[in-house]
């Protein structure tokens, strides 16, 4: 049966004592003193977690069921299953013990019960391993970080524990509870005039909430991806795309959860934020600007392959160069009709103490004439015919 808020409210009021007017057990237990004032938002607190633990009315006391045995058999099964304070979880017991003593035993008894379903359903080294390599947390402080992403919220270890990796916070019935009764959760950023400085402004708060409950690596992991994302959007004048990031992670990834290494998800962060800034400032979508930059490289590079080939041949005809002037040099170039007779006439040789043969050193000549470098090279040409004579095949 679907969860009738209004009759498990009553229910729930009826059995611990609340309303207008106590019952004459409770004044006589605590007097005028309120049995929940130390609690956290006092009964209606305890009343608004116990909401979150169920979609089934039949699972609450009923308002005529005050006094039933069955009730405080329903209390601890809710209250094994709730986000609730020990404060709160000594209130309660107290008020059981001093109101309603003949339902205690009933009441332990089944917060026992549901205290062993909780460890029944704890993950095995597998799954942690698993989660571990997968997001670079613990499974535990996963499951506290993408919950709390969806529920703004940080549930408690016991609560986390029940609840196995992977699990759609939309499918928890805690979440179904809290969006029944009107607490904030994703699902209110999806509605058109949501405000993107009050999304971000409930993440910061999860980032300090989580580092306080001891998750120091989720609450890091939140701070980077907020910094990261808050640079891209609001610094660059864009908030509106920081809630549409937001929105389409939530869609996507939120059964998965951030991953230290990289807390922004590329293909999101493209789709939702580079692509509509690009079509904002140059009226392409970021595709097309992707398009024409790979273009744009192509051409570069073929460009740069164009100069590196003018480079190559230059260097091919200053070596063709080089080895022409040798040759000439060797041929005593310069005469009448040879390849130098154009150009400028050389230092007429003869004795100079400052410009020496560079083969032999004397001054009476240039290195291109001396004998000494002609019987050098005559010598080498005499080996290389040689050579040459000794391989040639012989005929038969």
């Amino acid at each position: 049966m679907p969860v009738d808020p209004e009759s498990c409210i009553a229910g729930l009021t009826a059995y611990l004592g609340g309303g207008d007017e106590p019952s004459e057990a409770t004044t006589a237990a605590f007097g005028e003193r309120d049995p929940f004032a130390n609690c956290p938002d006092g009964l209606d607190g305890i009343i608004r977690e116990m909401l979150k633990v169920s979609n089934n009315t039949a699972e609450f006391p009923g308002e005529d069921d005050a006094d039933l045995p069955v009730s405080a058999a329903l209390m601890g099964s809710m209250v094994a299953r709730a986000e609730l304070t020990m404060q709160a979880r000594n209130a309660i017991k107290a008020f059981i013990r001093l109101v309603r003593g003949d339902h205690l035993a009933h009441y332990e008894d089944a917060l026992k019960m549901g205290a062993a379903e909780a460890a029944d359903t704890a993950a095995t080294p597998a799954d942690e391993a698993r989660v571990k390599s997968l997001t670079g947390m613990p499974l535990c402080e996963s499951l506290a970080l993408y919950f709390s992403m969806a529920t703004f919220t940080v549930l408690s270890v016991a609560t986390l524990k029940t609840i196995p990796h992977g699990t759609d916070p939309l499918q928890w019935s805690g979440f179904k509870q809290q969006a029944k009764f009107g607490q904030r959760t994703f699902l209110d950023y999806l509605k058109p005039k949501a405000d993107p400085a009050d999304l971000r402004r409930q993440l910061k708060k999860l980032v300090q909430t989580l580092r306080e409950k001891g998750w120091t690596t989720a609450s890091a992991t939140l701070a980077t991806w907020l910094d990261e994302l808050s640079e891209l959007t609001f610094e660059q004048g864009v908030p509106q795309y920081f809630l549409d990031y937001y929105n389409e992670y939530m869609e996507v990834n939120r059964c998965r959860g951030l991953i230290v290494s990289r807390p922004l998800d590329d293909d999101i962060l493209r789709r939702k934020v580079l692509g509509q800034r690009g079509a904002t400032a140059g009226g392409n979508n970021f595709g097309e600007q992707v398009t024409e930059l790979q273009s744009s490289n192509e051409n570069l590079a073929k460009q740069v392959e164009e100069l590196l080939r003018e480079v190559r041949r230059g260097q091919s005809q200053n070596a063709s160069l080089k080895d022409q002037v040798a040759k000439l040099r060797e041929s005593g170039g310069g005469k009448p009709g040879g390849a130098s007779s154009t150009a400028a006439p050389a230092t007429k040789p003869g004795p100079s103490a400052d410009h020496p043969c560079y083969e032999c050193g004397s001054p009476d000549h240039f290195g291109y004439n001396c004998p000494v470098r002609a019987a050098k090279l005559k010598e080498t040409e005499d080996a290389k015919r040689k050579a040459a004579k000794e391989t040639e095949p012989k005929s038969e």
